[in-house]
C-alpha cells in the first residue's frame, strides 16, 4: 500500500498564546495595555486615578478590537490596510484619454455647425 506525506493544513495561523492567540492578537493586545499605560503616566499628574481608569477604558477595547474583530474575513488591522491601499490607487479608465475626448467633441461640434 502507498503512504503519502500530507502536508499540514496551513491556512489557519497559529495560535501560541494558550491556543486562543495567534502572536499578531497577542501583539495589539499588549499595544492596548501599553498606551493605557503610556496614558496614564502622562497624565496621573493631573487627574490621579481617573487618568488610569480613562487608559483602561480607551486604550484597551481599541487593542481588544484590532485584536479579535474580523470584517469579511480579515482582521480590523490587515482590513483598514488593504482599504487605505486601495484608496490611494488611482483609478482612472483604462484607454481613455483626455486628447481623445477634446478631439471628438470638437468634431461633434464643426459637424453641428456644418449641418
Amino acid at each position: 500500500m502507498a503512504v503519502y506525506n500530507v502536508p499540514p493544513d496551513i491556512s489557519e495561523k497559529e495560535k501560541i498564546v494558550g491556543g486562543i492567540l495567534t502572536s499578531a492578537q497577542l501583539i495589539c493586545l499588549l499595544a492596548g495595555i501599553g498606551g493605557a499605560a503610556i496614558f496614564s503616566f502622562i497624565f496621573f499628574a493631573i487627574i490621579k486615578t481617573a487618568a488610569i481608569i480613562l487608559g483602561l477604558i480607551i486604550f484597551v477595547p481599541i487593542g481588544g478590537a484590532f485584536a479579535m474583530v474580523k470584517v469579511k474575513g480579515l482582521s480590523l488591522f490587515e482590513y483598514l490596510k488593504r482599504k487605505r491601499y486601495h484608496k490611494k490607487i488611482v483609478k482612472k479608465i483604462p484607454n481613455h484619454r483626455v486628447e481623445a475626448d477634446d478631439f471628438e467633441l470638437k468634431y461633434t461640434t464643426i459637424k453641428k455647425i456644418i449641418k
